[in-house]
């Protein structure tokens, strides 16, 4: 009970206080004759925001926050990151001028630091890119297409270096898959010719026999959006051929690889379906030229079925993409070098973006300030030019004018 009256004591003394300390601003005012009505304040719920004619409440933003002073940023930060931030990203008191100081430290710092992270990563993956590597492009892509040129096909007797005992045309016929209907090509789209063993150099005498059956101005087109093809168009040829072991061979050929890069096997008398896979090889590729494409087409066999006497071979696009592969010797370019220089100064010259947002505050009863090169140019060509090298202090220029005078 004593500590609850000693409450009330100070809550009523506290109250009496405020009274007359309330009773003599008014007697102030009064005889200053500034005296103003009382404001009608209107009481605010939990839920309304402070408007027009009526005061904010007590706990608003704006009387209680306020923007840390530069010299109290680097206060709370690390000491060794303090002067790193202050001698290499952005000095503590190069925003003096500014309203709020400390608010344009900050933004500045993160600017730079952003820009310095950017330029040190970029130029080191440019540098291991160049020098690891020694080339700035990828060594690989991939090209889509609309539409693709039919290959033809290469045919050749098993075992290898042997003769066909008979092999005959039956029909090349195109059409749809999934679908029935394949209509036969007219016969200027096609020719059967004699392989020319020649392009297999050290291998010819295996190819001697061969035989070709090229296709001219025959394009193959994909039904459907992309990785939503619905079907596709597809070659069949037909031939009735014989050899001495019931087996063939054969590739797919095109005006950028007329010899098969990639070679497939079967039994006669059977249909065989797969579809084409397209690669071309730029050989000699280099930065300035894209080299002698090549084309490897292989034959990726999706089933077969048994025909009796008639032999086919199905094929189509499965994919109307070519990846395109670059094969060049590894070794130093002038070109590579001049694209390295300019890129690496490109990526260098990013630290200018800063100065877009930041410029340099000079004022009119100041002089600009001096300048000069940069660490590295001093290291480098200060030992070579005059011109890149920081003026000695001249001993007379620090000497103090009165002792100059009393001596």
């Amino acid at each position: 009970m004593p500590q609850i009256k000693n409450q009330h004591s100070k809550s009523e003394r506290r109250a009496i206080e405020a009274a007359k300390q309330k009773e003599e601003r008014d007697a102030e005012a009064a005889a200053s004759g500034t005296q103003k009505a009382p404001k009608q304040e209107t009481p605010l719920s939990d839920n309304m925001a402070p408007g027009y004619g009526t005061e904010a409440p007590p706990h608003a933003w704006h009387h209680h926050l306020k923007f840390p002073s530069p010299d109290e940023i680097d206060a709370r930060m690390p000491k060794k990151m303090a002067t790193i931030c202050n001698q290499w990203v952005v000095g503590t008191h190069q925003f003096d001028e500014m309203e709020n100081a400390g608010g344009a430290l900050v933004c500045a710092r993160v600017l730079r630091g952003f820009l310095i992270f950017f330029i040190v990563t970029s130029s080191i993956g440019l540098c291991v890119g160049f020098f690891f590597k020694a080339s700035l492009a990828s060594p690989m892509e991939t090209e889509q297409y609309g539409e693709m040129d039919a290959p033809s096909v290469v045919f050749c007797a098993s075992p290898w270096g042997t003769d066909f005992l008979g092999f005959d045309v039956i029909s090349v016929k195109e059409g749809v898959v999934p679908g029935k209907a394949f209509e036969s090509l007219p016969g200027n789209n096609w020719s059967v010719q004699s392989f020319n063993a020649s392009l297999g150099h050290e291998t010819a005498s295996m190819l001697t026999g061969c035989k070709v059956i090229a296709l001219n101005d025959v394009r193959l087109h994909p039904h459907g959006k992309v990785a939503q093809y619905t079907a596709f168009d597809t070659i069949r040829m037909a031939i009735n051929a014989q050899t001495e072991d019931g087996m063939f061979n054969f590739g797919f050929a095109n005006a950028d690889g007329e010899l098969p890069q990639r070679w497939a096997y079967g039994s006669l008398g059977e249909r065989l379906s797969g579809e084409i896979s397209y690669d071309q090889v730029n050989v000699g590729a280099s930065d300035v030229s894209e080299g002698t494409p090549r084309s490897i087409l292989g034959f990726k066999g999706q089933g077969s079925t048994n025909l009796g006497t008639r032999t086919e071979v199905e094929y189509y696009f499965g994919y109307f993409m070519v990846r395109v592969l670059s094969a060049q010797a590894k070794g130093l370019t002038i070109f590579a070098c001049v694209a390295f220089v300019l890129l690496f100064a490109a990526a260098v010259n990013n630290c200018g973006l800063f100065e877009l947002f930041f410029v340099e505050y000079i004022p009119d009863d100041e002089e600009p300030p001096a300048l000069v090169p940069n660490l590295v140019c001093q290291a480098i060509c200060g030992n070579f030019f005059t011109s890149c090298r920081r003026r000695k202090p001249d001993p007379a220029d620090e000497e103090d004018p009165k002792e100059a005078e009393a001596a």
